[in-house]
């Protein structure tokens, strides 16, 4: 352990600053927190690059930057004062204390955005320390940081610093001392914000128009828009998009062009199909001339009455069935309704308890006052029959109900006897209906029914999703099986393939492809494996998660495997997944096919044939484009078929037989099961390991590391499994899933749904990754990283046993234990109680 580390972080005794007892923060004399650790490491880690000064200056300048230094600087003095064993600090001291407050009272000046945030006040660090003598050179500096990052705040804490009170304090006053000497303090705001001395900041005349133009000027979804305010912004792009979504049918424009109605007229004037028929009863050359000096008659059609004007009356439904997100689709859907409404007149009513009641949605301010309406009464069926439309006069009533899914059978009839009122006065009834997935419906109702006019579905997190929030792209996959972002950098799942043997059952329509001394094949887990010749040998994986299928052919094309995959169920597609040899690399491509359930498939010449009843069909492997189809009589085999890489042929009597599709399923011996749904995990005993699984307890017997059932006793550091879903959505049936119990952030267990239990930790001996294979009922195979031997355990589970015969006690049970100490300190530390943290966890 570095002293000049010590002597940097750690404050002598009854010093002016102290850290907190358990590290977290910085604390003045007086118990105020001028700073917290996480926030003065990252300071500390940006200024190492130039050379760090003294932290007790820091810590003054962070205090400023709080307006806390007021009282800072009256410790100050009380400090100095005692050290001098006087009533008032010595000459030097003064000097230094009034131009370190010169300094304390300008940052304190400064305007908040330039002391408040981590990413400000680095820059208010960095800027005034620059280019002063009293600091650490870059080379100190980062050996300071690297002890305390390696040893950690606690180890350090442990230490006495050489340096007494009234040193350390001549040293902090001296390195602002330096401050006030370099930089101009009148014009510090102007040189943090442009990096230059003496620059007045003058803001160019901008003429304001007049009169000015005032917000209400504006529509009122803009207004909406234009606030920095989330709800407001969500419901008026709920709005816009309900307009662009239900487009109501609209009354035809210039009806005097329709085809209805009487003759009102006989004029020279008019379009040809509105000749008198006795001007066609002329030759042609008569007609002609008639046309062309404008002397032929047409009748004129009579107009047909106007359409009377009609009022859009927009009936809110309200209650607790709507409140959350239901609440603000129905305010969307009614300001959408009142901006498309055009010159139609608009009136608003919203549902509270047995009656509606005019709502007035005009400014912002009504806006959100309805937003912060609730009101309970769940049922509309009184209300809707008490209702009085009261169109204006010459007006019919277009009436719009809004209301949630599942009305109750009152409500259903009372809406049915409103809308034979609306019928009845002219009118139109629609009904728009919403839920809490953001799915809408809008119908059309009249006397003799309901049909629906539209659908569509908004989806209630696009539309909430904070503006200031970057949508974040798509997480890396993992190049084999997408594992989650807490398993992607484990050392365990960069071995390729993985050190492991596993249990596994050949899946019954499952080809063989033998290479070398392995055969390879698809399990029931849907993984590739290899299998020796000797059945009761167990697998070593290849790669997992292949997409379910009825049935998979194996064969390779150059260094990949190629494993066709059937559809599964109707609307799938064939695909071929490409798994490299020598890297774990796996490409997925769909085979544009006439059937997902080809009768017979196999690899040529960089081409997957699939055979049908009556053709077959080359698909490229590439790019999954169809190179070409060959009709075929009916019971052709897969060996009849060829492909030159061009296409397909039928083979003459004396070619070579092609694969076998699907050969005999031979037996697969009984391996022993594995860990499958873990529920909680803790400890018992010298750091035995205890899990409780769906199907019982099991209990990590050591050294001979044996998972074997055992009844309930005490458990102590009792921790709950986690979940952790995939990165790129959800999960499908066919894919891995993982658990996490987490005691720490450096102390935590994940289980793999393959059987894996991984056990990462980080003590003061450094940290450590262990991984087993948790098969019940005997000895379990480990691999630990980092060390020069990471296989240890059970030989007979290694797919490359180790050079030695390592017993597990020799390396995993000193880890163990180390395990159980960690999570043991964390759970006291905590305070933690099972049944209050979990309350389903019961030994």
């Amino acid at each position: 352990m570095h002293p000049a580390s010590i002597s940097y972080l750690i404050p002598p005794p009854d010093y002016l600053w102290r850290w907190a007892a358990d590290g977290t923060a910085v604390e003045w004399e007086d118990e105020s927190t001028i700073c917290l650790w996480m926030e003065l490491h990252a300071l500390l880690h940006h200024l190492a690059p130039q050379g760090l000064p003294p932290l007790g200056s820091i810590l003054l300048v962070l205090a400023a930057a709080s307006r806390q230094h007021t009282h800072v600087l009256t410790s100050v003095q009380h400090f100095a004062a005692r050290a001098s064993g006087g009533d008032q600090p010595s000459s030097s001291a003064r000097s230094l204390i009034r131009r370190a407050g010169n300094v304390l009272e300008s940052i304190a000046a400064l305007p908040e955005d330039l002391r408040s945030g981590l990413a400000a006040r680095a820059h208010l660090l960095t800027t005034l320390f620059e280019g002063i003598s009293n600091r650490q050179t870059p080379e100190s500096s980062a050996e300071i940081m690297l002890q305390i990052d390696t040893w950690g705040l606690g180890q350090l804490m442990t230490r006495s610093p050489r340096l007494t009170g009234i040193a350390r304090l001549l040293r902090d006053l001296k390195a602002l001392t330096a401050v006030h000497e370099k930089h101009n303090l009148s014009s510090l705001a102007g040189h943090l914000r442009t990096g230059l001395d003496f620059v007045r900041i003058n803001p160019a005349p901008v003429p304001v128009p007049f009169p000015a133009p005032d917000e209400s000027t504006l529509p009122l979804l803009r207004q909406l828009e234009l606030r920095n305010h989330r709800e407001l912004t969500a419901v008026a792009a709920l709005a816009r998009r309900m307009v662009a979504m239900f487009a109501l049918p609209r009354p035809a424009g210039f009806p005097q062009e329709l085809p209805i109605g009487g003759i009102s007229d006989i004029t020279n004037r008019g379009p040809l199909d509105r000749l008198l028929p006795s001007e066609l009863a002329a030759d042609d050359t008569l007609l002609m001339a008639r046309l062309a000096h404008n002397e032929a008659l047409y009748f004129r059609r009579d107009s047909p009455p106007d359409e009377p004007a009609s009022e859009r009356i927009i009936l809110m439904d309200s209650g607790l069935p709507l409140w959350g997100l239901p609440r603000l689709y129905l305010l969307a859907a009614a300001l959408g309704l009142q901006a498309a409404a055009g010159k139609e007149a608009v009136r608003i009513q919203r549902r509270e308890g047995s009656a509606f009641v005019p709502l007035p949605l005009e400014t912002v301010a009504q806006v959100q006052a309805s937003l912060l309406a609730l009101l309970p009464h769940p049922d509309p069926a009184e209300a809707l029959q008490s209702l009085e439309l009261n169109p204006a006069p010459g007006c019919r009533p277009d009436v719009f109900f809004l209301t949630g899914s599942g009305l109750r059978t009152e409500a259903r009839e009372a809406l049915h006897a409103l809308t034979g009122r609306i019928t009845a006065a002219g009118g139109r009834c629609y009904v728009l209906t919403v839920s809490r997935s953001g799915a809408m419906e809008l119908s059309a109702r009249s006397a003799a029914g309901s049909r629906v006019v539209a659908r569509g579905r908004i989806d209630p997190d696009e539309i909430l999703r904070d503006p200031a929030t970057p949508v974040s792209s798509p997480p890396p996959q993992d190049r084999l099986t997408n594992l989650p972002a807490l398993l992607r950098k484990l050392d365990f799942y960069r071995q390729y393939p993985l050190p492991f043997r596993f249990p596994s059952s050949r899946h019954p329509g499952s080809s063989e492809w033998a290479f070398a001394h392995w055969i390879i094949r698809v399990d029931t887990q849907f993984r590739l494996m290899m299998w020796e010749a000797n059945p009761l040998v167990p697998p070593g994986e290849i790669a997992s998660g292949l997409p379910a299928a009825r049935n998979y052919h194996i064969a390779s094309h150059g260094e990949e495997w190629v494993v066709l995959c059937s559809g599964r169920n109707q609307g799938d597609r064939v695909c071929a997944v490409r798994i490299g040899m020598k890297e774990p690399a796996r490409r997925e491509v769909e085979l544009i096919s006439s059937h997902p359930f080809p009768v017979w498939m196999k690899c040529l010449n960089g081409a997957a044939i699939l055979g049908y009843s009556d053709k077959a069909e080359a698909c490229c492997l590439m790019e999954g484009v169809r190179l070409h189809q060959l009709d075929l009589p009916k019971s052709t085999p897969a060996s009849a078929v060829v492909f030159d890489g061009k296409t397909l042929a039928l083979a003459s009597s004396g070619g070579e037989p092609g694969p076998e599709v699907l050969p005999t399923v031979r037996e697969t011996p009984g391996f022993p099961a594995c860990l499958a749904d873990p529920v909680s995990v803790g400890f018992a005993g010298a750091g035995t390991l205890v899990i409780r699984d769906k199907a019982g307890l099991w209990k990590l017997d050591m050294p001979e590391f044996v998972f074997s059932p055992c009844q309930s006793e005490p458990v102590s550091a009792v921790r709950p499994f986690r979940r952790v879903g995939r990165e790129t959505g959800e999960e499908s049936a066919t894919g891995l899933h993982f658990f996490v119990a987490h005691w720490t952030g450096d102390c935590r267990l994940i289980f793999d749904s393959r059987g894996l239990l991984h056990l990462l930790f980080a003590d003061s001996l450094g940290r450590q990754e262990v991984t087993l294979l948790a098969i019940l009922g005997k000895p379990v195979a480990g691999w630990v990283a980092p060390g020069p031997q990471p296989q240890t355990g059970n030989p007979d589970w290694l797919l490359t046993p180790p050079a030695q015969d390592l017993r597990p006690a020799s390396t995993m049970v000193p880890l163990l234990q180390r395990f159980a100490s960690l999570a043991r300190e964390a759970t006291v530390r905590e305070d933690f109680t099972p049944d209050l943290f979990h309350p389903g966890i019961i030994f």
